[in-house]
């Protein structure tokens, strides 16, 4: 049955949460759904126990928005110990290998992270949530059998405010999706040639979200908390529609828009559209070379 215009729309946006470090991410979704009264809830990026900071969680409709949002660069405040390798990568690991970290320099710290930096190929951890044949790389580690989990190409833009110290290193990252933090941690106990793991990790930016845009887990009590879809997708441009376009658009057919800011977004551009003066998403679109646009996403009316 076709969705009348007039019918009220379901819980529908976007919600930042300040994870604690403890819960899982699972835990979290399963806290938003009773606090938003729906079970059509979704996160953009997991974040393991260990970790706290932003996780991206959305609701209804907007759930649909997860691919886009996936897209975003993520900054965190990793903190790593090194002299110490565990299976996991992280500190909730058993001890693989240790090696006295004493003659490791700061300037030898900086120069390893910075040689992380770039497009690279990435090893994941054995414990990730990857699939091995439909199962989960974690479950089949835990069950004691070897997991080889290819390398992936990452996007490392930024490392900043490294501290050394002993064998404890602090440091920020801006990374792309699909960047392990604990594999970087891993990989920097390797360049030194003691080996290292993740011992804390924070989460402080998931564009384009920031940590002025979150609520603590604890705060989440229900649907008035949510960013619409619009300002959510605030950094992909965006395009407005005449009322005879709109009505097409919901149609699915492809239209003639006008771009927010005055300039014609190149061909496949990805965009967000509303209509004319109005901050309401009812869809998303790519720009064709004609300069019209094709919906990708249609958001459905009220």
């Amino acid at each position: 049955m076709s969705r009348r215009r007039n019918a009220p729309r379901e819980i529908d946006g976007v919600i930042v949460v300040d994870k604690p470090a403890g819960p899982t991410s699972f835990d979290v979704i399963r806290q938003v759904r009773r606090a938003l009264g729906t079970s059509r809830v979704g996160h953009t990026g997991t974040l393991d126990p260990l970790a706290s900071g932003l996780l991206v969680v959305c609701a209804g409709w907007s759930t649909r928005l997860v691919p886009y949002l996936l897209e975003g660069r993520k900054r965190y405040v990793a903190e790593v110990r090194l002299g110490v390798a565990t299976n996991t990568d992280d500190a909730e690991g058993e001890v693989i290998a240790e090696i006295d970290p004493s003659a490791v320099t700061a300037d030898a710290v900086v120069a390893a992270l910075q040689a992380e930096l770039g497009r690279r190929l990435q090893r994941p951890p054995a414990y990730s949530a990857i699939k091995v044949g439909g199962v989960r790389a974690y479950a089949l580690a835990r069950a004691g059998e070897e997991v080889d989990l290819a390398e992936r190409e990452v996007d490392i833009y930024e490392v900043a405010d490294i501290e050394h110290s002993g064998a404890a290193v602090r440091f920020e990252v801006e990374v792309g999706k699909g960047t392990y933090i604990r594999s970087l941690a891993r990989d920097l106990g390797v360049r030194l040639g003691v080996g290292a793991h993740l011992t804390a990790l924070r989460r402080t930016g998931n564009a384009p979200f920031g940590l002025s845009d979150a609520v603590a887990l604890e705060a989440v009590v229900g649907p008035e908390q949510l960013i619409s879809p619009w300002s959510a997708l605030r950094a992909v441009p965006a395009v407005e529609l005449g009322d005879d376009a709109v009505a097409r658009w919901f149609d699915g057919a492809t239209v003639e828009g006008t771009a927010r800011l005055g300039d014609a977004e190149p061909a496949g551009t990805l965009v967000r559209v509303a209509r004319s003066g109005a901050e309401e998403l009812i869809g998303l679109g790519e720009v064709l070379g004609d300069g019209r646009v094709r919906p990708v996403r249609v958001r459905p009316p009220v």
